[in-house]
Formats: C-alpha cells, sequence, structure tokens
C-alpha cells in the first residue's frame, strides 16, 4: 500500500491509498483547518513579568490588557474613525 497526494476534481489536495491488487483508489479527505483567528507573539521573559504584574494589579487577564493597551495607542496616533 503506498499514500501520496492527489488533486479532486474540485481542486482539493487528498491523501490517496493505493492498494495493490484490486486497482481501487480509497480517497481519504483531510480535515479542513479553519484559520485562527488569534496569532502568536513573543515576548521577552522582563516585559512578560511587568505586564503579568500589571494585569494581576488590575485584575485583568493579559489579553483584556494588550488589546485595551493597544486600543488605546492606536487611537492616539491614527484617530478614532481609522478602522
Amino acid at each position: 500500500m503506498s499514500k501520496e497526494k492527489v488533486m479532486t476534481d474540485e481542486g482539493e489536495w487528498v491523501d490517496s491509498i493505493h492498494i495493490s491488487g484490486g486497482g481501487n483508489v480509497e480517497k481519504e479527505r483531510k480535515e479542513r483547518k479553519e484559520p485562527s483567528p488569534r496569532k502568536s507573539l513573543a515576548i521577552d521573559v522582563e516585559t512578560y513579568e511587568k505586564l503579568r504584574d500589571i494585569c494581576g494589579e488590575k485584575k485583568r487577564s493579559l489579553i483584556a490588557e494588550l488589546q485595551d493597551r493597544i486600543e488605546i495607542e492606536h487611537e492616539r496616533i491614527f484617530g478614532r474613525g481609522y478602522r
């Protein structure tokens, strides 16, 4: 049995399994992954610890604090009607 990628008539890439002897080809559709609504961001440990301290004092999550600070700075630079 061998495995390779083939394109369907709809233009989708799928795994194709060839079973020797019978000549039948069985297609396994790959699950379509929805794009993540989030992106990753890495920061240094010292900055992370400072952010964690701020969030602990304000009783907010890291993401909520970042979103708020970025929104404020974005509005300061670009104005309220930018996006």
